[in-house]
């Protein structure tokens, strides 16, 4: 086996700060080498691409790929700043009653909180939170909220819920676009009132 060895210097101006051997099959070299040099042979071994050693401080490389920012604008149309509590965006939203509260609480648990839905609890967990008073009749303003469409049943998952382009268009013009609740009908006692009075004829 034929070994090789060098101890020559780089050939580069600049001081020299370690030396570097490769060892293999017919083969030993070491090498001195400056920071710049020893930089980009760590990055060749970690599997990183080495950086430009041009510049000030040419030995400093970057190990990953900086991450890109969320496109804030598309992220949150309506223009708030991604770091809002919820009790800030409530006022924000100028959301006054309770069921366009719980429209803008999960909007906010969706777009801020990145949630894919949320439930009840979420929402009551959420606004106890933000130091928001409970209704008398939570039960009421969640179905009346449902009921204009601010929140919306998720197929397919029960008991979840997610805000649909109704309540999403009502969050983001500030409730200034809100949809009148649907009128449910109540036919019972009138149906059974004219059975009795069918009877007794």
């Amino acid at each position: 086996m034929t070994e090789y060895i060098s101890d020559q210097t780089d050939s580069s101006d600049k001081p020299t700060v370690a030396k570097v051997t490769v060892e293999g099959p017919g083969i030993s070299i070491t090498r001195s080498v400056n920071e710049a040099t020893m930089s980009s042979i760590i990055a060749l071994l970690f599997g990183v691409t080495p950086a430009s050693t041009s510049g000030v401080g040419g030995g400093r490389r970057h190990h990953e790929r900086p991450r890109e920012q969320p496109d804030k604008e598309e992220q949150l149309p309506g223009g708030w700043d991604e770091d809002l509590t919820l009790g800030e965006f409530i006022v924000e939203t100028d959301a006054r009653t309770f069921p366009q509260k719980i429209c803008a609480a999960g909007y906010y648990l969706i777009k801020f909180q990145h949630a894919e839905s949320f439930n009840r609890e979420d929402i009551k967990t959420s606004l106890t939170n933000a130091h928001e008073d409970m209704p008398g009749n939570f039960a009421r303003d969640w179905s009346n909220a449902a009921s204009s469409n601010l929140i919306a049943a998720k197929q397919g998952d029960p008991g979840q819920f997610y805000v649909p382009r109704t309540g999403r268009t009502a969050v983001e013009s500030r409730f200034q676009d809100t949809p009148k609740r649907r009128n449910t009908r109540r036919a019972t006692k009138k149906t059974n009132s004219n059975s009795s009075n069918e009877e007794l004829a």
